[in-house]
């Protein structure tokens, strides 16, 4: 069953110029409003791509670090001047900032020691 926005937006669609040539302003809107909208619930929006990245990366001679920084509905999550919402946010921040760091330790020392061939 299609929801009352769903019926606005194909309404406003059939509004539009024949032949899709262009869709009238209200059509733009009402698809933009729809969009927004979306985008304020769909959590996690695209980071589930970092998961498939990893080994495309590993093969370029990247390094890729198991912790992940993930924000579910990041214009939920923070302020209008930029500072998280939750003390969940912080916590993860920093246990990224601290795994990132003893990596860049470990590899620098490793690399030190001389690359393998």
């Amino acid at each position: 069953m299609k929801s009352r926005e769903d019926v606005e937006v194909a309404a406003a669609e059939s509004r539009a110029k024949p032949w899709g040539y262009a869709q009238s302003t209200e059509a733009r809107d009402a698809v933009e409003k729809r969009r927004e909208e979306e985008e304020k619930t769909r959590p996690f929006g695209g980071m589930r791509a970092a998961a498939f990245a990893r080994p495309h990366l590993s093969e370029l001679g990247l390094v890729s670090i198991p912790a992940q920084f993930t924000v579910p509905t990041v214009t939920q999550s923070y302020s209008a001047d930029g500072q998280p919402q939750n003390e969940r946010i912080e916590n993860n921040a920093a246990r990224l900032v601290t795994e990132l760091t003893w990596y860049v330790d470990a590899l620098k020392a490793a690399r030190a020691a001389g690359v393998p061939n």
